[in-house]
């Protein structure tokens, strides 16, 4: 049967099996080496990755096979900037050689922190509601509306440890990561706002057309990764300007609500990831902008047409999992109405 004619929880129930496929039986999961760091997993290489690491003895050593092997850094390379640029320069040589296709997405993604002086037009009657909702939360309540930044351009990287409370042993090229199966993290941000008649309706964003992954499709209304030596909220702030131009005032409002992690895999690696999720609910004044040029258009849907929507091919798949999410812990997904809601809760919350 053709997926567009299966029922909506069906499609929903593929699209959790797809992002958890490396779990599944037939996955590459049985002939992955174990990523090894100071005796601590960190990571699953493919055996394809692993193969070609051996060419490079003063950083990795290899043993066994399959889940009972692993792939290891020598024990020299003993700091974290030691690991970090042993692997940069191997990662470096590989992509030169075009060994792998996933390193032709090496970013070298830049992160302005400041050199911007600005007001946000049209502004400060928003953020003073939104003080006004959450003052306890608003880092700005006692300042201007005038942002000031210092200048400093910083390489995105991502960090790689055993679990995000553990200290990171080293970073790693974002489009790399797939190739040692580290963990992935980032924010995604559930823009929202209620009605005067209390209905609810979702801010949803489309991806620019010139997007490395994804073109063109549905998203949350701002999502990124978390770069190396970022905080979350540093991360929810930053996303939030550059994406939709959402000042901070109100950024800083966007409520933890938990997190959506899964693993999968395909032609590029491995891909074990978790988002920290926050619901954003905006003011109905306010309207996003394109501020970046990642997206190319905003929306404001009822949740029966995002809930319709996010099961398509229309919609990224992580970020259809996050509005998922959403839709169940606001009640708009029921147990009585939904046969695999037990398998929806759990397929959002797997462990990496």
């Amino acid at each position: 049967m053709a997926t567009s004619l299966l029922p909506w929880s069906d499609k929903a129930l593929a699209l959790l099996c797809r992002m958890n496929n490396f779990h599944l039986p037939g996955s590459s999961l049985v002939r992955c080496r174990r990523f090894v760091i100071e005796g601590q997993q960190v990571g699953w290489v493919p055996p394809v990755v692993a193969s070609k690491l051996t060419r490079f003895p003063e950083v990795f050593t290899s043993s066994g096979s399959g889940e009972a092997g692993a792939v290891a850094l020598c024990p020299a390379l003993d700091s974290y900037r030691k690991r970090s640029e042993a692997v940069n320069t191997v990662l470096q040589q590989l992509r030169e050689e075009d060994t792998f296709s996933c390193l032709r997405g090496w970013r070298d993604e830049v992160t302005l922190i400041g050199a911007m002086v600005g007001t946000h037009d049209g502004t400060e009657k928003v953020c003073a509601r939104a003080r006004a909702r959450a003052p306890h939360r608003s880092l700005l309540k006692r300042r201007s509306f005038v942002r000031l930044f210092a200048c400093l351009f910083v390489l995105q990287k991502y960090e790689v440890m055993p679990r995000f409370c553990d200290q990171s042993l080293m970073c790693m090229e974002r489009a790399a990561t797939s190739l040692f199966g580290v963990k992935r993290y980032g924010v995604h941000v559930n823009g929202y706002r209620q009605e005067e008649d209390g209905t609810v309706t979702m801010w949803l964003s489309r991806r620019s057309r010139t997007k490395q992954t994804y073109p063109g499709t549905l998203d949350n209304l701002v999502a990124g990764g978390l770069a190396a030596g970022t905080s979350l909220q540093e991360t929810l702030i930053k996303e939030c300007e550059e994406e939709a131009c959402i000042p901070a005032c109100i950024a800083e409002t966007a409520c933890p609500v938990g997190t959506v992690s899964y693993t999968y895999e395909d032609e590029d690696g491995v891909f074990p990831e978790s988002q920290f999720v926050f619901d954003l609910k905006l003011p109905l004044e306010f309207r996003p902008q394109i501020g970046d040029g990642e997206v190319q258009d905003f929306y404001l849907w009822p949740l029966d047409q995002v809930k319709e929507v996010l099961v398509s091919e229309d919609f990224k798949p992580n970020s259809a999992m996050v509005v998922l999410d959403f839709l169940i812990r606001h009640s708009y997904v029921h147990p009585d109405a939904e046969p695999y809601y037990q398998e929806f809760v759990t397929g959002l919350h797997k462990s990496l």
